[in-house]
């Protein structure tokens, strides 16, 4: 079926070679015909199986009156008794923040789900249209012929996920003047060839994400002196030569994520004075010169996670505000140099390998003095010292999550103490254990807590003294109760948020806090209210029965706010009996799905057998004079023939081999 799966090597061999024989496929005969780069084909068609995509984003209109002839042209032009592959769509007046912008309505063409042949005859039934987009998706476009768009001239040339490997020369010369963006992500491209991308001069973003590119040369770029957007994030490209982006003035963003590249100098990027993104993450970067990037003067984010870099030195990069450096093999802080660096903003150090912050060990950043985030999660980080975070004091934001932290203070001095600004303090997924009074209390400006996912069950009463917090996380601790004056400087008021849900709350220890301060807050502001329930005291095991029923009447049920807290019954002798049955029952679920799951590959085994490949029919021994393509007609009594000889093949086989 063509829809679903032809080589890709018979495809390029059929858009290329003048003549070619009659191909027996799937039981029909394929006998392909040439017009120009074409094939046009009497090949039945059949419904593409791929997925398509909603149209997300986009607020498009079907069957609006701009776009009846249109319609009316693919209608015309499709197979007879199948549906247009192409349609017109409206997409409605964009919006400025809160006052719309009035805009003419843009005309955009849709082709999907269906090969070149048919997609080229629709498009080429229209007469000179002019569109804002035209966007081709999830079709079978191996060859993009020279006339392909010759009838309709598009502002924006989307062709996605299309299998798309060859571009042929003149393709593009339509557009020399209309076309201002061009997309051929997700296709099959092995190179780009200058001839032709160099009518393209008026075009600013090319984006040519996820192909097979290798190389990109500096002849090709030197056409397109306008662009500001370039993608070429995965691709194969493993060296970037010197030169390459020479004549690139105007470009703004560059992303080279997700390719091969081992290296990265200085020259790499002359040309570039005006850039404003980098990406490089994705790639095999072990080692960075410290100078590669004082060409890019103008450069505000730079990404390099996702490389293989134990260290990095950045200097003379004046206008940095973003700095990724996540997922390497950074051991420690030290290791990070940043020089002359002093707009820098955000700084992402997550997932390496840092185990500790030693006092001293971030003096290399004490010239950033713009620094406001600096997030730190995914190491495997066991001690902060308590003025190790000192050349850093002035930051907002600081993310901890996911590390090994047991204590936040050493000798009962906080190593957040010199973090007088700090507003924002995530230190959930760590080992905590206990919060003493020191350890957070003094962050008077600190805004947003969050400490779910610890191993909590002590909070000190004075722990939260001096906080005026808007949210606050401790949820998924083991929390039994709260002290009743842990907010007793806390303005309720300015609460936006708390989550105390995923505790083993008792009913005896949360009366003295639940109505008091958490009785002020609306429902709205605490996070998982039904969920939140404490449990009541155990009683003896000879009363348990009627203790089940009195137990509503002995211990009142409260509702604050919405906040639900429901008293419960947990029984100490039953906790095996009930984790026995959970454990049976979880058992019984997964054996249940797993043998659904050995029917349904049973059931698709079998099937698959009578649907064999030509190259398979033909390695079995067709006993009674049965043919290839009789096999793929799918005769019943024939492919009974082929099954039963192939098992007893493959009996004789066995019983050899135990023989032997």
């Amino acid at each position: 079926m063509w829809e679903s799966g032809l080589p890709l090597r018979l495809l390029i061999c059929i858009s290329t070679v003048a003549e070619f024989p009659g191909l027996s496929f799937a039981g029909k005969i394929f006998k392909p015909k040439f017009n120009d780069d074409v094939v046009v084909t009497d090949y039945e068609f059949r419904g593409s199986i791929i997925h398509v995509d909603k149209l997300k984003s986009f607020d498009l209109t079907r069957n609006a009156a701009q776009c009846q002839s249109f319609n009316s042209a693919f209608a015309s032009a499709a197979e007879k008794d199948l549906p247009h592959l192409c349609e017109c769509l409206l997409k409605s007046s964009n919006s400025s923040g809160s006052v719309a912008v009035q805009k003419k309505p843009e005309i955009w063409v849709r082709c999907s789900q269906g090969v070149m042949p048919y997609i080229y005859k629709e498009l080429n039934n229209l007469h000179k249209a002019e569109v804002s987009k035209l966007w081709i998706v999830d079709a079978h476009a191996v060859v993009i012929p020279s006339n392909m768009f010759a009838q309709i001239t598009p502002r924006i040339l989307s062709i996605e996920r299309s299998r798309v490997a060859v571009i042929r020369n003149g393709s593009f010369n339509g557009f020399s003047k209309t076309l201002t963006e061009l997309v051929l992500r997700d296709n099959l491209l092995a190179a780009l060839k200058t001839d032709v991308f160099e009518p393209l001069r008026h075009l600013e973003k090319l984006d040519v994400g996820r192909n097979k590119i290798s190389k990109v040369s500096s002849e090709l770029l030197s056409s397109m002196t306008n662009l500001k957007f370039l993608i070429l994030e995965s691709n194969n490209l493993e060296t970037i030569d010197y030169g390459t982006f020479r004549d690139m003035n105007n470009l703004k963003v560059l992303d080279l994520s997700k390719n091969r590249l081992t290296k990265i100098a200085k020259e790499t990027f002359r040309g570039l004075e005006n850039l404003e993104e980098l990406y490089l993450q994705g790639n095999r970067l072990s080692n960075i010169d410290s100078d590669a990037f004082e060409l890019l003067q103008n450069l505000r984010i730079l990404d390099l996670s996702n490389n293989s870099l134990s260290d990095v030195s950045i200097q003379n990069m004046t206008r940095l505000e973003k700095l990724y450096i996540n997922n390497n093999k950074l051991t420690a802080l030290r290791r990070i140099k940043l020089q002359n660096v002093p707009s820098l903003k955000e700084l992402f150090i997550k997932d390496n390998v840092v185990d500790k912050i030693e006092n001293l060990e971030l003096l290399t950043l004490q010239e950033l003095k713009k620094l406001e985030v600096l997030a730190l999660d995914n190491n495997k980080i066991k001690v902060i010292d308590n003025e190790a975070l000192k050349p850093v004091a002035g930051i907002i934001n600081l993310s901890l999550e996911h590390n090994r932290l047991t204590e936040l203070s050493t000798a009962g001095v906080s190593c957040f103490k010199p973090l007088s600004r700090l507003r924002s303090l995530n230190l959930g997924y760590n080992l905590l254990s206990e919060i003493y009074q020191n350890d957070v209390g003094s962050l008077e400006t600190l805004e947003e807590l969050k400490m779910n996912d610890n191993q909590i069950k002590n909070i000190d009463s004075q722990a939260f003294g001096r906080l005026q917090l808007k949210s606050l996380s401790l949820a998924q601790n083991r929390l039994v109760g709260l002290p009743a004056t842990l907010f007793r400087n806390f303005d309720i008021k300015k609460l936006e948020l708390i989550n105390l849900t995923g505790n083993p709350w008792e009913c005896r220890y949360t009366d003295v806090w639940l109505d008091g301060w958490i009785s002020q807050i609306d429902s709205s502001c605490v996070a998982g209210v039904a969920y939140l329930t404490c449990k009541a005291a155990d009683p003896p095991r000879s009363i348990r029965v009627a203790y089940e029923k009195q137990i509503s009447s002995e211990i009142p049920v409260k509702q604050l706010c919405a906040l639900t807290v429901l008293p419960t019954v947990k029984i100490p002798y039953l906790t095996k009996y009930e984790l026995r049955n959970l454990s049976l029952l979880f058992n019984k679920i997964v054996g249940s799905v797993f043998l659904f799951l050995i029917v349904i590959c049973f059931l698709s085994c079998k099937r698959g057998r009578f649907r064999r490949t030509v190259y398979d029919a033909q390695q079995l021994n067709a006993a009674a004079g049965t043919t290839a393509d009789g096999f793929l007609l799918e005769n019943k009594t024939i492919l009974r023939d082929f099954e039963d000889n192939y098992l007893l093949k493959k009996s004789k086989y066995y019983v050899q081999h135990m023989v032997l």
